[in-house]
């Protein structure tokens, strides 16, 4: 068989310049990039003939964000949990966040500021602040209180991780916020100087675009708290102020904070902070949109990589197709993530930037860089099958992996693997013989990205749920992705099983199985043939009964309580504890 090349990205450094023309040779790369840390040799298009480099647009520029601190980004924060011994209570704003990240934004701080007593519900009004510290002069003892609060942000969150691993030294990123037209302008500005400098790069890889996904550091490699979907670093003044004159109404800050917790895909949005994220998906695609026409005014391809300042611009949102990118890159490290990035509907080119990311800490020694990458790639390859992407790509150190020799061999092998699926199966449509959607309140802005935080978000809790959605991400079904609306507008007769996964919240659907029209669509589908599966607490409504709301589909109730004086079900009498205790001793006697 003929020998397959391209399809590849790999990283390069203008210190690594003839080991990277090797590399590029034994792998078949056909395109090189930068990565944070590293700079393109003086003529990068003698190594591939595309050339990607990284493209910061709100971080980086050193000298504007220190002229102009009033323009840095801001954050919507809640200070730590206080019970109140006595009367009086203070609370330090910053208690418990890495040091650095955030300083307090003080801009009209009684206009949006809200503390909280969190055992009451209420809203406390009296109340004084002075340097960083909010002090309760009437507080209830024994109540809990946190503080709502502003706060710029003074320290890239990706760059905090990056300066630390690698133990850097120089300036640390902040980030300038396009919400000030001021700002917006010299961003533009700043890209077609760039762009006007830069004649051999083909490819702009933007990464990402405005707003960092919500991630509160606690030492700059454990976060305090992570949502790769969190709104919560697009948050200002300014965008408030923007919220109100677009919509006539006032958010506040426990939209985006509630009930003592961050806003996150697993808490049902009220309207206003639905209204919220419509607002700021609107404005960061609009704003992308017109970068990317710069970049094509020159020529040169636009490609997102999707993490970083992806807020706004996430692919699946309703906005992103009109921003007119070139390519996505997405960073797969199961056979969901990969789907994630293949189920953009936007026609343009899809990259998986693989694992290990070339750095100290991903890949310390031969071995660990060999497993990590064919772990990686075993779950990869089974999403490809079903729905192959366009190109493989890494980041990082290029001179880290030419340390290893059997490392090099095994990328060798994957990228021919990669190549050897995308020219076999190409864009043709798998067979599919059955039809299968997965309900939730999102549908399909969180397609392939349910009941997780962040790429890859998997833990002991949500393990179940994540690994139905890595079952479905190889299985010859035809997948889609459907929110309650979707359901009551279009009917289900396009699918053949629905299913609905996780615990009781967002992703399951909580309050809308409460709508009779839900529930009797779903019944219909039922009875005319279609099956419904339940993972978790499908259906589920807290409080209500019967718990599951289609329980009668099921076959299936949770006990809360509510029906333990009826028959028991196996006898026919009441179960009562005597009875129970004797069984065990049986049991045990046994």
């Amino acid at each position: 068989m003929t020998h397959l090349t391209g399809r590849l990205t790999i990283p390069t450094d203008s210190s690594f310049v003839e080991e990277s023309k090797c590399l590029a040779k034994k792998w078949g790369a056909d395109a090189v990039r930068d990565c944070d840390g590293t700079s393109l040799p003086e003529h990068p298009e003698r190594i591939a003939p595309e050339v990607y480099k990284t493209y910061f647009v709100v971080r980086g520029d050193y000298a504007y964000a220190k002229a102009h601190p009033e323009f840095l980004q801001g954050a919507a924060l809640m200070s730590k949990r206080h019970i109140a011994a006595e009367a009086t209570l203070c609370i330090d704003l910053l208690e418990g966040f890495m040091p650095g990240q955030f300083r307090v934004d003080e801009e009209e701080y009684r206009r949006w500021w809200e503390v909280k007593d969190r055992t009451s519900g209420e809203t406390v009004e009296e109340w004084t602040y002075s340097q960083g510290k909010v002090h309760i002069s009437h507080a209830h003892k024994g109540h809990e209180y946190t503080v709502n609060f502003f706060a710029k942000s003074t320290w890239d969150p990706t760059h905090v991780y990056n300066y630390i691993t690698n133990g850097w030294t120089g300036e640390k990123d902040q980030d300038i916020d396009p919400i000030y037209p001021e700002a917006f302008a010299h961003m533009k500005e700043t890209l077609r100087d760039w762009l006007a400098k830069n004649p051999a790069v083909t490819v702009v890889r933007f990464t990402t675009f405005f707003y960092h996904f919500f991630n509160l550091w606690k030492d700059g490699k454990t976060s305090l708290f992570l949502d790769w979907h969190g709104y919560g670093f697009s948050a200002s003044p300014a965008m408030f102020r923007r919220f109100e004159q677009t919509y006539g109404y006032a958010i506040h800050l426990e939209d985006l904070i509630r009930d003592g917790t961050y806003s996150n895909p697993f808490i049902l949005p009220t309207s206003a902070m639905s209204d919220y994220m419509d607002l700021v998906d609107r404005l960061t695609c609009g704003w992308a949109k017109e970068l990317v026409d710069l970049v094509h005014s020159y020529g040169k391809k636009a490609f997102m990589f999707d993490g970083d300042h992806r807020i706004g611009v996430d692919p699946h949102g309703k906005y992103f197709a009109s921003i007119g990118l070139d390519g996505v890159i997405g960073c797969p490290w199961t056979a969901t993530d990969t789907r994630c990035i293949g189920a953009i509907s936007a026609d343009i080119v899809t990259e998986a930037r693989c694992y290990p990311y070339f750095f100290p800490d991903s890949m310390p020694d031969q071995s660990t860089a060999c497993q990590t990458l064919l772990a990686s790639w075993e779950g990869m390859r089974r999403a490809l099958l079903r729905r192959p992407l366009d190109r493989m790509g890494f980041g990082g150190y290029l001179k880290l992996a030419a340390q290893y020799p059997l490392f090099c061999q095994e990328v060798g092998k994957v990228a021919e693997e990669f190549r050897l699926i995308r020219e076999t199966i190409g864009k043709a449509k798998p067979y599919a013989p059955v039809r299968v959607g997965v309900l939730t309140h999102w549908g399909k802005k969180r397609a392939w990205e349910i009941n997780s935080v962040s790429i890859s978000g998997c833990t002991e809790k949500n393990s179940p749920y994540v690994g139905v959605l890595e079952a479905l991400a190889g299985l010859p079904v035809d997948t889609s992705f459907l929110d309650f609306n979707d359901i009551k507008g279009n009917g289900l007769s396009h699918l053949d099983v629905l299913l609905n996964i996780g615990d009781c919240n967002a992703f399951t659907g909580q309050e809308h199985w409460s709508d009779p029209e839900v529930v009797a669509s779903i019944r219909s589908f039922v009875y005319e043939g279609g099956a419904f599966l339940g993972v978790g607490l499908p259906t589920s409504v807290s409080g209500a009964f019967p718990f599951f709301r289609l329980s009668d589909v099921l076959g299936v109730d949770l006990e809360q309580g509510f029906t333990l004086g009826y028959p028991h079900v196996s006898t026919g009498k009441p179960f009562c504890f005597a009875r129970r205790h004797e069984r065990s001793g049986l049991r045990s006697q046994s």
